[in-house]
């Protein structure tokens, strides 16, 4: 988006249509801009958006961020959205979400964002254990685990490399387009942004302008995914650390694998404790027979308790500078990740071969959600910004 030709818009540039999602402070809804507002230098090319003119707005209550202090985490996702991951970045990746307009007004936070209708990897995960015919392995097939947890280790890779640590990797933040299934990773409200200090071999937690002094959470992310040292309230500048991510990777790779994560409970309190305890030695982890060795074996070493020694965190040092606006790219890459024998099935190639040259197709198809099957059903469809009403 090219910042000088983009003029300002309000939420009445809009008409809007059913709820496509809900978020911890915030409610995605499906929108259109109105005929007239139609600016091409403004908002990004909706041809990607198939034969919808629509897009995702997340609006975000200024009460509820207040309420919460989560000033900062708003933010934070806009810097990385709008810098770090915009199409003006250098390499930009396909597999993030895109921002194409931010703005607010006295009551609301305003993220226009790429639609993905395809629904949720957790909702694939859940029709996946709903239709298996084998109740002993109600997760997805080895092959599908073997494309999204590839594309998701490219994600991770990207963001690490430019020195993001996601801390909130979850299936319900992984998006999927319709109608192609690609992975679209989103919700950067939990993020934090790694800048060298001034001693050589240090990084801090990078803070964006105007982030109260001191407004920061102990804890970020889903307990199911969430790290040994993130859930102790260590989530500090000594212990951030992109191995947070890689601890997550490893449980949605098991998610699914298994069709549940491995730290499940029946509450995020509970979850937490079963985290603690595994921390602590007082648990395993249970693998279903159906579970290969080789995906035990990558799983275990994606989730050792010791964040240094988890698998790829010793494949290099990530290269910042003083300047968090501009990153100097290392070559850190999860090669023992990628090398391992969980993506190693095909001898003739390998997925990352296939998914970074393009040449493999997502493995599932979503159908057309029947939201979108009904817009434009009849003159009631889309409506006016003052006449939704929110449940806050």
């Amino acid at each position: 988006m090219d910042k000088s030709n983009q003029r300002h818009y309000s939420p009445s540039d809009f008409v809007y249509g059913p709820t496509v999602g809900e978020g911890r402070f915030g409610t995605v809804i499906y929108a259109e801009l109105k005929p007239a507002e139609q600016d091409p230098t403004a908002v990004a090319d909706t041809s990607s958006q198939h034969e919808s003119r629509g897009y995702a707005i997340k609006v975000i209550p200024k009460s509820e961020i207040f309420r919460h202090n989560q000033l900062q985490a708003v933010l934070m996702e806009k810097h990385i959205l709008c810098e770090v991951l915009s199409s003006r970045a250098e390499n930009p990746s396909e597999l993030f979400m895109k921002l194409f307009l931010c703005f607010h007004d006295a009551s609301f936070v305003y993220f226009v964002l790429e639609l993905c209708a395809g629904g949720t990897l957790l909702s694939l995960i859940q029709s996946c254990a709903s239709n298996s015919i084998d109740s002993e392995s109600p997760g997805m097939c080895v092959s599908w685990v073997e494309y999204y947890s590839g594309q998701l280790l490219r994600a991770i890779e990207y963001l690490h490399q430019r020195g993001v640590v996601h801390r909130d990797l979850s299936p319900q933040n992984i998006a999927l387009t319709f109608p192609n299934g690609e992975i679209k990773l989103g919700d950067f409200g939990g993020a934090a942004i790694l800048r060298a200090h001034e001693h050589e071999g240090e990084l801090r937690m990078w803070v964006p302008t105007g982030s109260p002094p001191g407004q920061s959470s102990d804890f970020v992310g889903n307990p199911d995914y969430a790290s040994p040292e993130m859930v102790r309230g260590s989530n500090d500048d000594d212990t951030l650390s992109p191995s947070m991510d890689i601890w997550s990777f490893g449980c949605l790779v098991y998610h699914m694998l298994v069709g549940e994560s491995p730290f499940h409970a029946a509450s995020d309190h509970l979850a937490v404790q079963r985290v603690l305890d595994f921390a602590n030695r007082k648990m395993e982890i249970c693998f279903p027979p159906t579970i290969d060795e080789a995906a035990k074996d990558l799983i275990s070493l994606l989730l050792s308790i010791d964040p240094d020694s988890r698998l790829g965190m010793q494949d290099g040092v990530i290269e910042l500078n003083n300047t968090c606006h501009s990153t100097e790219i290392g070559q850190k890459r999860y090669i023992s990740i990628r090398n391992h024998s969980f993506f190693h099935t095909n001898d003739e190639t390998t997925i990352w071969m296939s998914l970074e040259s393009k040449t493999i197709e997502p493995p599932y198809k979503p159908a057309q959600p029947k939201w979108m099957a009904d817009l434009h059903s009849g003159d009631d469809t889309l409506k006016s910004f003052e006449s939704i009403r929110f449940d806050l």
